[in-house]
């Protein structure tokens, strides 16, 4: 058993000695001798080092081409399924966009450290897309944007570009930066969304924007005092949005709409300090009611269901939206709450019709979400 251990220790040490003479400086001048003595092992060697010289050449060239198209695939640029792409510069953020056939396109955005921030322009395949919601940006919050363009083809794909300013959180420097994005267009109507769109920059599908005149006043479109496009100017509180078979457009019905299912009210606005107005809504089940706006809290003439107060009368654009439902259940009682008319009146007293001072709208909407 002795003998066997001293055996296999021995060839253990012959072994690791061979492997060293094997990496010996004498070892290896010998063997650079012999095939520098040997024209094949000489043309081999020649050969070999050729190949490396290309492998340390190319190599890096090569892994860093391998590196790029594994980004890109990560990407989803090769990924057939992938339907959109969004990218906007610094301080923005693009998590998404969507665009449907109907000629809505949405973005999701967001803006970091920035003092203010705001959509300039959208452009779809080339085309002004007029800007419905989220024209202003909130710091580091996400915003919906919702443009309004052409109408597109369901499958086909689409091209946004989208410009936008803002101001840095660290100074009073206005910037610019822009966007480009790419959709798949998908199937979807304005109806899915919204019981009425208004945005007065083109026709509803089979429809019309404008507001019809009411007591001799007749609401028009205007791009004098725009906000984004087109807006619809109001020489007083009189006209309407549709009443009965009157200002309907496409998908919308004589016999109105259940505040369920379309709860909120969206538009933006700009109204003098001396204008007086007020928006009245035919409610199936109980009559004419006040949305209050500037004429006061305590309507003279229909009593108050709702309002859209606090409004800023400095005659400068602000956007609001209310839940017209949630306040129609607070006044009325939860229920089902149809309205087959919505029109502006002045809440003039004593019945007598006056002028009450101009102003302005645009991007009204009645919808299921809440607008940015």
């Amino acid at each position: 058993m002795l003998s066997d251990n001293i055996l296999e220790r021995a060839k253990r040490i012959i072994k690791e000695e061979l492997k060293k003479f094997k990496y010996s400086r004498i070892f290896q001048s010998y063997m650079q001798k012999k095939s520098q003595a040997n024209p094949v092992n000489k043309k081999l060697n020649q050969k070999s080092q050729a190949a490396m010289e290309f492998l340390m050449t190319y190599g890096w060239a090569i892994l860093i081409i391998l590196i790029v198209l594994a980004a890109l695939f990560a990407f989803g640029v090769f990924n057939p399924g992938t339907k959109s792409s969004c990218k906007v510069d610094l301080p923005f953020i693009c998590q998404d966009v969507r665009a449907t056939e109907d000629g809505i396109v949405e973005f999701s955005l967001s803006a970091n450290n920035v003092a203010s921030a705001s959509i300039d322009s959208i452009k779809i395949n080339d085309n002004d897309c007029k800007i419905i919601s989220g024209k202003e940006l909130r710091n580091n919050q996400k915003t919906n944007i919702l443009c309004q363009g052409p109408i597109l083809d369901e499958g086909s794909k689409t091209n946004a570009e989208i410009k936008l300013s803002y101001k840095s959180a660290i100074s009073d420097l206005q910037h610019s930066v822009e966007g480009d994005a790419s959709s798949e267009v998908e199937e979807g109507t304005i109806n899915e969304n919204f019981y009425d769109l208004d945005t007065f920059d083109q026709p509803y599908p089979s429809g019309n924007d404008d507001w019809w005149e009411r007591n001799s006043i007749n609401p028009s479109i205007t791009s004098s005092q725009t906000y984004s496009g087109n807006t619809l100017y109001m020489p007083s509180g009189w006209g309407g949005n549709f009443e009965g078979g009157s200002g309907l457009e496409s998908g919308q019905t004589s016999s109105g709409y259940n505040t369920n299912n379309y709860p909120y009210m969206c538009m933006a606005y700009k109204i003098p300090s001396v204008t007086i107005n007020n928006m009245l809504i035919l409610l199936n089940d109980v009559g004419w009611r006040s949305i209050t706006m500037t004429q006061g809290e305590t309507p003279t003439n229909y009593p108050k269901v709702a309002s859209w107060n606090p409004l800023i009368t400095d005659n400068q654009w602000h956007y609001k939206c209310i839940n017209l439902d949630q306040q129609l259940d607070s006044s009325l009682g939860t229920g089902t709450h149809i309205i087959p008319a919505v029109i502006w009146h002045d809440g003039y007293p004593n019945g007598v019709p006056t002028t009450t001072g101009e102003f302005w709208i645009d991007n009204f909407a009645i919808s299921k979400e809440k607008l940015d």
